[in-house]
C-alpha cells in the first residue's frame, strides 16, 4: 500500500475522535466509506466514535458496534469533535 503511516495515522485519528466531524465526514466519503465497524478486538474506545453525530448505529452488541454514516451535511459550526 502506497503512503502506508499517511493513511493509518489519518485513520488513527478519525477512530482516535481527533478529527472534526466535517474532517471525518470528508475522510469518510472521500474513501467511500459508508459504514463503521467497531469490535472489542479494534484498540479504540468506542466513545470516540461517538462523537462524530453523523454516524448512526445500526447494530451494537457487546462486542461489536455498526454505524452508518448519514447522508447528511454536518453543520459546519455545530460539528466540531472536542479534543
Amino acid at each position: 500500500t502506497r503512503n502506508l503511516e499517511k493513511k493509518q495515522a489519518i485513520s488513527n485519528s478519525f477512530y482516535e475522535g481527533k478529527m472534526t466531524e466535517i474532517e471525518a465526514k470528508k475522510f469518510l466519503t472521500g474513501n467511500k466509506l459508508g459504514f463503521i465497524i467497531l469490535t472489542s478486538l479494534d484498540d479504540y474506545d468506542v466513545k470516540n466514535i461517538k462523537l462524530y453525530r453523523f454516524l448512526k448505529p445500526i447494530y451494537t452488541k457487546e462486542s461489536i458496534t455498526i454505524w452508518k454514516v448519514s447522508e447528511n451535511e454536518p453543520n459546519k459550526k455545530n460539528y466540531i469533535a472536542e479534543n
